[in-house]
């Protein structure tokens, strides 16, 4: 491992578990190629939190410092966008009595100490694979439809600009007895023991912690053989 990413990790753990980073890590630093790194990995907005905790001395000149600031506050701009659009979609789909539960982005978000600083990617949510054709013609309200593209275990929609992934499959896994025992594990919570996510006073349907953790950690293995497994998502 590099020191760069070594320094990262270090300031990552400070920002999650709200620790003093080592001091001793940071003597000598390129806070050009730490922030790099950090784009490479989706995770910038967690670095002034892990910054903010070290000896001010340590810390990257004013100019990187409100640079940063700045990107953050974006994401926290960005994160009140998505939040806002999960109410927007929860309440067309509520109103077409159609059960959906969030996952992955916001919903694990909400147990970093500071929840607007995770990088936002698209919005996730899960639908009765019944309900799907009809959850695509309620998105079609507010958004943009792409009927011609439907995904192994999700469609694709973009409102506003931002990517909305409802799932009539949480996930699809290749080994198809791996498959098989996942739709099991969901046809036991969905939809009738969900428990309830707080979004800024608005509560929406989310995964118990049992089956959210069998589901992110498989989801992660399932990064490391096809697309790649980042930062991101390892800090969820």
């Amino acid at each position: 491992m590099t020191i760069v990413q070594e320094q990262l990790l270090s300031l990552l753990r400070a920002a999650l578990w709200e620790k003093k980073p080592d001091a001793s890590d940071f003597k000598n630093v390129s806070w050009k190629d730490i922030i790099h790194l950090a784009d490479i990995e989706t995770v910038r907005g967690l670095l002034l939190d892990g910054i903010s905790l070290l000896p001010r001395e340590l810390m990257p000149d004013e100019d990187t410092v409100m640079d940063l600031a700045g990107r953050q506050n974006k994401i926290i701009q960005h994160n009140q966008v998505h939040r806002e659009m999960i109410v927007q979609i929860d309440k067309a789909l509520k109103t077409n009595g159609i059960p959906a539960v969030f996952m992955k982005g916001q919903i694990t978000a909400l147990r970093y100490p500071h929840t607007l600083h995770r990088q936002p990617g698209d919005i996730d949510f899960v639908v009765g694979k019944e309900n799907f054709p009809k959850t695509l013609d309620t998105l079609d309200t507010i958004g943009k439809v792409d009927r011609k593209l439907i995904h192994e275990h999700h469609g694709m929609v973009w409102v506003n600009g931002v990517t909305i992934e409802p799932h009539y499959k949480v996930h699809n896994y290749q080994r198809p007895s791996t498959d098989k025992a996942m739709q099991e594990l969901f046809s036991e919570v969905f939809p009738d023991k969900l428990i309830k996510a707080d979004l800024d006073g608005y509560k929406v349907n989310v995964f118990p912690p049992t089956f959210e953790s069998v589901f992110l950690i498989s989801h992660m293995v399932n990064h490391v053989y096809e697309e790649g497994l980042g930062l991101r998502m390892l800090c969820s």
